[in-house]
C-alpha cells in the first residue's frame, strides 16, 4: 500500500511536469493482469521515461525527496531512494534492457506509440502494450534473473498471468515473429515450454504449436553461445557489440563516455550542468579501474 501511494505521488509530479511515463513490471501488472493489486508482491517501483526526459524526471524525483544511488555506468536505468520509515527504492529506466544488442533489437519507439493509458489512484501513466509486455517479461527473466537455468517463480507467474489475461487477442504466429526479431525467440519458447509442461497452460501449448518450425536468427544463436561460455564480463560485452552495426557500437561508446549533462548534474549533485564537464575524466578513470578489477571474472 505504501508503494502504491508513493507511486501515485511520483506519477502526479511527472504528470504535472508533462513527462510521459510507462509503469513497468510489478506495479503495471498489479493494475492490469492481476485481479487484485494486493496479490502481487513488490519491493520497488520501475518506471520508464524517454531518454530525453531523464534529467527533468530526476529533477522531479529530487523534489519528491529521492536521491540517486550511484550506478556503475550509464546503462539503461538509475536507482533512486527515498528515506522514510521504510526506504522506498525506485528504478528509472530509459531502455528496457541493459544489453546493447537486445536494447537495439527491441522496438521501443513502437511500444511508446502504442502504450495504453491507465489510471493509478489519482494519477495517470501508460503501460507497455501486451506484445511488448510479454517480450519484456521474457527478456527480463533470462537477461536479468540468471538465464534459462534459473527459474524465478514470481516472474514465471507474472508471465503466466499475462498469458492468461491477453492470450485471446494474440496472433501467436505474429508474436513468434516479433520475438524472433527481438532476439528473444529461444527464451520465449523455453519459458512457454515450462508453462505448458509444469503449469498445464493451454495457451502456452497453443503458442508452441504455432511456433513449430520457427528458428532464431543467427545473431540470437551467437548471443546465446557467447552468454553460455565462461567469458569475463568485458569479453561478453565485446562479443555482443561485435554483433551490432558500427553506428550502434559508436553510439553505445559515446553515450557511456559522455552521458547527458543533466544526468551528470543530478548524479553528482552539481549546481550547474556545465560543471559536469569536469566530471567526465573522473568517470573514465573509475571505469578503467572497474575494468581492471573485472579482467579475471
Amino acid at each position: 500500500v505504501l508503494l502504491f501511494h508513493e507511486l501515485e505521488a511520483v506519477l502526479a509530479a511527472l504528470n504535472a511536469a508533462e513527462i510521459p511515463v510507462i509503469v513497468l513490471k510489478g506495479a503495471a501488472l498489479a493494475h492490469t493482469v492481476y485481479r487484485n493489486p494486493a496479490v502481487r508482491p513488490m519491493c520497488d517501483v520501475d518506471l520508464l521515461v524517454q531518454e530525453r526526459d531523464l534529467a527533468p524526471a530526476l529533477q522531479q524525483l529530487a523534489q519528491q525527496g529521492y536521491t540517486i544511488i550511484p550506478p556503475l555506468g550509464y546503462r539503461s536505468e538509475v536507482m533512486v531512494r527515498k528515506a522514510t520509515a521504510v526506504d522506498i527504492v525506485l528504478e528509472l529506466h530509459w531502455r528496457l534492457f541493459v544489453s546493447p544488442a537486445y536494447s537495439h533489437a527491441f522496438p521501443l519507439a513502437h511500444a511508446w506509440q502504442s502504450a495504453p493509458h491507465i489510471q493509478i489512484e489519482g494519477a495517470f501513466a501508460q503501460v507497455l502494450p501486451p506484445d511488448a509486455l510479454l517480450l519484456h517479461l521474457v527478456g527480463h527473466q533470462v537477461l536479468h534473473h540468471g538465464g534459462l537455468e534459473t527459474q524465478h517463480w514470481l516472474w514465471l507467474h507474472d508471465i503466466a498471468e499475462t498469458l492468461a489475461h491477453y492470450h485471446p487477442q494474440w496472433d501467436w504466429a505474429q508474436v513468434g515473429q516479433q520475438a524472433r526479431a527481438c532476439l528473444l525467440l529461444v527464451p520465449l519458447q523455453e519459458i512457454f515450454g515450462i508453462l505448458a509442461r509444469e503449469w498445464r497452460s493451454a495457451p502456452a501449448n497453443e503458442a508452441l504449436r504455432a511456433w513449430e518450425g520457427l528458428h532464431p536468427l543467427s545473431q540470437e544463436q551467437s548471443l546465446w553461445q557467447s552468454t553460455s561460455q565462461p567469458h569475463s564480463a568485458p569479453a561478453r560485452l565485446r562479443a555482443e557489440l561485435a554483433s551490432l552495426p558500427w553506428s550502434v557500437r559508436l553510439k553505445f561508446v559515446w553515450r557511456n563516455l559522455f552521458p547527458p549533462l543533466g544526468y551528470m548534474q543530478h548524479l553528482y549533485g552539481l549546481p550547474s550542468p556545465v560543471m559536469a564537464l569536469l566530471y567526465y575524466p573522473y568517470r573514465w578513470g573509475a571505469a578503467l579501474q572497474r575494468l581492471w578489477e573485472m579482467r579475471g571474472r
